[in-house]
Formats: structure tokens, sequence, C-alpha cells
């Protein structure tokens, strides 16, 4: 397919890398379709590499986001998201102006976007904003549109972050972004105070934001850089946040862990047995048939995700080594060689292999009832059979009564969010609600709380590597941006969604 640009998408996104590119790190870029399942990460250190991947990804509906700080320097090719563990460096303060639109009876923003009224009456505001912070002595901060609000971005001289410095940087960030609201909200908008942590992430500006539905008068728009002025990095804007009165956390004591993601042993047994691909897969397998290389492929993203490799090939042996050319050191090798590429397949993709290649293979044997669950914005995850090896509301009893509540509130309390933070952060959040109101009397829990215990898991979710579909791997043509023009100034070639190069080497 032909990919075109405009020359302001072309200038903003490059502009938007040059603000955001420092010596001391990699740009994180952020990849999402709407779904909420097919997402992909990649790290930049060049800006032509940058360009492209980011309008590649965006035009094949994928809304794109940018960490706010660098990263490590040693995430190089990496292909997970970072935490706030991962910045190496804090150079901009950044504030998330949202448009105020309707709500829905618990009081949360609907999913839309914003009239043009409601962004209107958002960019006043931010233009009062950014007056009165020039009139208070700092220097001009950039102001972006961010689809259906907008953001402003400040400009300090990095401050280097290591385990030293983090948690007080963490601290004075949260603090700095409640003082800001607290100065400036006001009717119109609603400064999200969610936003300043150290591994943030913002819209790419020059994009397209396809995050909610696009309606006749709540359309998708394209993110823009709305202010001319060269952004200077605020000496004194740094000296106030480094001077600001703020509580520095003491460093944590971590103590044995009662349970962690890897203790929490894949169910293997359990996601075959309710699988009807699996357990057909299975049986051709046992019966001698050769299995086709991509339903292999298909298979290796289940056994690298449920630890195979550290696991004698449990998975993938019960899976094709009844086939009369299987080789345990090959498949070995192959998993060894593609640890950390690939996602695991969705039920429709692995469906839709098996019934390509088998013919005696009936639709009705998918009849497993996969649980909904959504993602932590609310977004309905696409099934696939994975869900059957991790943690599932049915487990949750189980696992739960392994916590030794005893008659110590703090530590139960510290229990609880150690619990919120491992088992509880691998269920949607609908999940883990029922769950909360399930156990209420028995952990003398209150609506406080559970509150804080959701925080827990919300937060733990949004830092840890969450499964996503397959990995999206995008070519763009070398001669990128060769015919200047205004209405479409720049056209190259991607590919559509494939396996990566790696997934694709050979048989195994």
């Amino acid at each position: 397919m032909k990919i075109q640009i405009t020359k302001k998408q072309h200038s903003d996104i490059a502009q938007f890398y040059d603000f955001l590119h420092s010596d001391n790190g990699l740009i994180e870029g952020f990849f999402l379709k709407p779904d909420g399942e097919t997402k992909a990460t990649q790290y930049f250190d060049n800006k032509d590499d940058f360009i492209q991947t980011v309008a590649a990804y965006n035009a094949n509906g994928f809304t794109c986001y940018a960490g706010i700080q660098p990263r490590k320097t040693d995430f190089k090719g990496h292909k997970q998201a970072s935490a706030g563990k991962d910045v190496s460096a804090l150079r901009l303060l950044a504030i998330d102006c949202d448009s105020c639109k309707p709500v829905d009876d618990k009081e949360n923003k609907l999913k839309i976007n914003a009239t043009d009224a409601e962004k209107q009456s958002c960019l006043n505001v931010v233009a009062k904003i950014r007056k009165a912070l020039i009139g208070m002595g700092y220097q001009k901060p950039m102001v972006t549109d961010s689809g259906s609000g907008h953001w402003i971005f400040l400009q300090i001289p990095e401050i280097l972050v290591d385990d030293t410095n983090r948690a007080e940087m963490a601290a004075r960030l949260k603090q700095w972004g409640a003082k800001f609201k607290e100065k400036f909200q006001e009717t119109g908008i609603d400064i999200d105070t969610s936003i300043f942590e150290l591994h943030r992430l913002t819209k790419i500006p020059g994009t397209k934001v396809f995050s909610y539905p696009d309606e006749p008068d709540r359309p998708q728009r394209i993110s823009a850089i709305l202010t001319p002025d060269p952004v200077i990095p605020d000496e004194k804007l740094r000296n106030d946040f480094l001077t600001m009165p703020v509580e520095i956390p003491a460093p944590e004591i971590k103590t044995a862990s009662t349970f962690t993601s890897g203790a929490i042993a894949p169910n293997i047994d359990r996601m075959i047995e309710r699988c009807g691909l699996f357990r057909f897969l299975e049986e051709k397998s046992k019966s001698g048939v050769s299995m086709p290389h991509n339903i292999r492929l298909a298979l290796s993203t289940f056994s690298l995700s449920v630890n195979d490799l550290d696991h004698d090939l449990t998975f993938i042996k019960r899976m094709i080594s009844g086939c009369p050319d299987f080789n345990e050191q090959k498949t070995r090798r192959y998993l060894e060689l593609n640890k950390g590429k690939g996602a695991p397949y969705g039920c429709d993709a692995l469906r839709e292999l098996t019934a390509k290649h088998f013919k005696d293979f009936k639709a009705e044997l998918c009849a497993c009832k996969l649980p909904i669950t959504h993602d932590k914005s609310g977004i309905a995850r696409k099934p696939s059979p994975i869900r059957f090896a991790g943690v599932m509301a049915e487990d949750l009893n189980s696992l739960f009564s392994q916590v030794a509540l005893d008659g110590d509130p703090f530590q139960n309390f510290l229990k609880m969010k150690e619990f919120s933070e491992t088992v509880l952060s691998q269920v949607d959040a609908a999940t883990a609600k029922s769950f909360f109101d399930s156990i209420k009397e028995t952990a003398s829990l209150n609506k406080d709380k559970v509150t804080t215990f959701m925080k827990a898991r919300k937060n733990a979710t949004d830092e840890d590597t969450t499964q996503a579909q397959r990995l999206i791997e995008l070519a763009a043509d070398a001669e990128l941006f060769k015919s200047p023009d205004d209405q479409a100034f720049a056209t190259f070639a991607v590919s559509g969604h494939r396996e990566t190069s790696a997934l694709k080497s050979g048989r195994f």
C-alpha cells in the first residue's frame, strides 16, 4: 500500500523527535490499535527511522505515542514496554489538559472524542495557562493538540535519573502535577494528574488519533503542534522544581515475596483441556501427521508465553512431538532464537489456520466459552486460548488462601497490596473488583482499602509487559519523502501485518 502524509504532519513528527531527543537515552514509541490488544513498542535514536515508523504504523490504524522522558540506552532493539525504573533522565514537565466531555452515571468520561466546542473551550483555558506561565517568568511552553484535548510541555535542563534519585524525582513530579492542577484547574478543562509519572507517554503530533469511534460531531482528528516558538530549557523552572518542598519516600525494604508472576505456574493442562483447537492439534500429532509450518509457528508463540524453555518444553512436546519430523534439539533452538519476538495467536487466527490445513476440523470444536475480559481502558480483549494458562477468576480464591493474614493490620495491608500487584494485575479490573467484593468481610476491607488495592493492581498492570497480539513489523521504502508537496508530501510503501523475519526463518 502507499502512504501519504502532509507537509505539516511530517514537520510535526520530525519536530517532536527533536523535542524529545536526548543524548542520555532513547525515545520509546508505542503503537496501539483501538481494540486495545494489537500493540507494539519500539525504541529510537534515529530521526528518519522514527518518522518512517510512526507514519507507517499510523497509516495502518495505530494511535502513536512516545515516552515523554528518555529511556535507558540498553533498551535499543527491545520490544517490551518500559517502566519508571527504565527512565534515564527527566527533561520535560508535561500537562495533559482534557476537554470536558459528557460523563456516565459513574462520573467517568464517556469513551468519545470531543466536539469542536468542547475542544475550543479547552484550548481557551490552555492559552490562559500558557500566558500565565510566561507572566510568572517561565520560558514559553510548547502546546500540542492531542486530538480531543491539549498538552502543555515545559522543558528544563536535563536531570539525570538513576537508582539514587529515582524515588525523589518521581515524588517531585507527582507533587508538581498536583500543585499545577490546584493552581490552574478551571471550568472547561480537566487537568489529568495521573500522567505525572516518569514513564508516561503522550500522543505524537502529526498522527491521527484512533482511540475512540469516528462520529459526525465527534470526529477522529490529527494531533498537531500548535505553537511556533522554539522551546528553551528553563533554568528557573528546574530550580523551582528541585527546591519545591516534597516528602521523599523512604527506600523500599524488600521482604520475601509470597507471590510473583513467575511463581504462578502457567496452567498448561487447563489450556489444552479447554481449547478445542489445541485438543484437535494434539490428536493430529499423536496420529503421526506432519504439522504445517505456519501452525508450528503459531504454537511456538504459546510455547514461549508459558515459559516452555524453562519447563522441558512441556507444551510444545504435547502438541508436536508425535510428528514424524519432530526434533527436540532443533525445536529448542528455534524457541531460543525467537524468545521475546512474538505474542500468542488469538482464537480467530489459530482457528483459521487449522481449518485451512485440516479439512476434518469441525468449527463446533471451538466451544470453550472463553470469558470476556477487558483492558485497563475497558476495551474488550480479543479471545486467545493463552488466557486459560494464566490467572482466571476461578483461581483467585485458591491463591488468596495462600495469603497468611494475621492480627497485624499493617502487615495485612502490605500482603494485600502485594496480592493486588501480582495476582490481581493478571486479571481485568471487573474481575478484580468482583473478587474484592466477595472477600471484603473475610479480609476486613473497607471502600478506601479496596480503592487503594485496585490502584496498586492498575499500576502493576501499567508497568508490566502485557501480552500483545501478533508483533507487527512495518517496512518502509528507503526513498521516503522524496517528493515534497503540501497535499501529498510523502509517499512510501509498507507491508501489511506479517510475522517477524525471525519467526519466518525456518521450520522446527
